[in-house]
């Protein structure tokens, strides 16, 4: 199962490309429920292909009696993106930290020019691997992912806003 979604934000595409394919730990402080990434390598060994990694941790969201009993990794993963500087097409795997032999997310994420040129859609097609093949589980997971990127998005714009 996979799924997409599509958002129309009002940022032209080549701002928003830089922001949020290039640059994606720098949103970690305008997500409320975020509280670091950072940036752990980049690959240039292809001149035309360019892929960054960074390790997101999640702020956790317990009841503070539960908080001493949950391990950090449950909220922590790894996002690596591999995009061309040709187009406008990034490759993004998610692997969390906690379930990292068992649970992965790939996706694809198109921006393509809208409004003139004034606006980008933003086109994200998710695909999780790993779940079991329970309906209601599959919907929860691509639920929860597909607002993930779109606060990712919005919080691309709000960072674009500020410059």
């Amino acid at each position: 199962m996979s799924n997409r979604s599509k958002l129309l934000v009002m940022q032209p595409r080549d701002r928003l490309h830089t922001v949020l394919v290039t640059r994606t730990w720098e949103l970690a402080d305008f997500l409320d429920e975020i509280a670091s990434a950072e940036f752990i390598e980049q690959d240039t060994r292809d001149t035309r292909v360019k892929s960054a990694s960074h390790v997101w941790q999640a702020k956790p969201s317990v009841p503070p009696m539960l908080a001493p009993h949950v391990n950090a990794d449950h909220f922590r993963w790894t996002a690596t993106v591999r995009w061309n500087d040709d187009d406008y097409e990034s490759r993004w795997r998610i692997e969390p930290h906690a379930l990292k032999q068992s649970l992965s997310c790939d996706g694809v994420v198109t921006l393509s020019e809208a409004v003139g040129g004034r606006a980008t859609q933003v086109a994200v097609d998710a695909k999780i691997d790993g779940l079991n093949d329970q309906q209601g589980v599959e919907t929860i997971a691509y639920r929860i992912v597909l607002v993930n990127w779109q606060k990712l998005v919005e919080a691309a714009v709000r960072r674009l806003a500020n410059e």
